[in-house]
């Protein structure tokens, strides 16, 4: 189903509500748990905050965060894990207060896009059963 307003519909299918609290999800990609140290700084203000990132597509991630920045907010994103670095440009597409905030990623450099990609293939094989797996 798609949403009444067209504007409502983000770059990675989720759609949202008028307000961010009722938003509702439709994902055109899949989202993986994750666990990553997440370094965002607001666009404009450089405020800057640590929260943790826990899912992960190809398209965005999910911050958890006690105080997200607003929906619509661009942010410069930074995520690590273990000796590597993700960075790219963002936008903050919902902000749930006390929860966290759901990111659309922009714009990485294709450095940055084969970073997302080989940690995404991390998680995908050590989440998928391979056939045959369980035979003694």
């Amino acid at each position: 189903m798609m949403p009444d307003n067209p504007s409502q519909q983000t770059a990675t299918g989720v759609t949202s509500g008028a307000r961010d609290s009722g938003h509702t999800e439709r994902r055109s990609v899949a989202r993986y748990p994750f666990v990553a140290t997440a370094e965002v700084t607001e666009s404009g203000s450089e405020i800057k905050l640590w929260a943790r990132a826990s899912e992960l597509s190809l398209k965005g991630c999910r911050i958890d965060t006690g105080r997200p920045f607003l929906a619509g907010a661009r942010i410069h994103l930074q995520l690590l894990r273990g000796n590597g670095a993700f960075k790219t440009q963002a936008k903050v597409i919902y902000s749930l207060e006390g929860i966290g905030m759901g990111i659309v990623f922009l714009t990485p450099t294709p450095d940055q896009q084969a970073v997302l990609e080989g940690w995404l293939l991390e998680l995908v094989t050590s989440t998928t059963e391979l056939p045959g797996s369980n035979l003694k």
